[in-house]
């Protein structure tokens, strides 16, 4: 997906509290957003996707993204 942390960034600033259906009930689906960046996360701390459609490759560019979903 060429505009994955542009849409992560972007669905941490939706108001209200979305929820989805866990293994063990309703989960907040900004945890579950902020679960798969962490796991996405790069050894030297950025992030970076394959894509390279919208510049998300650039280190710079995905980690910023990466960082305002997660604020």
């Amino acid at each position: 997906m060429a505009v994955f942390y542009y849409y992560c960034a972007s669905l941490a600033r939706a108001p209200g509290s979305l929820t989805a259906e866990g293994e063990d009930g309703p989960v907040a689906v900004k945890r579950l957003l902020a679960d798969e960046l962490l796991k996405r996360q790069r050894d030297d701390g950025s992030w970076a996707n394959p894509a390279h459609a919208y510049r998300e490759d650039d280190p710079i560019t995905a980690t910023s993204f990466a960082l305002l979903a997660l604020a």
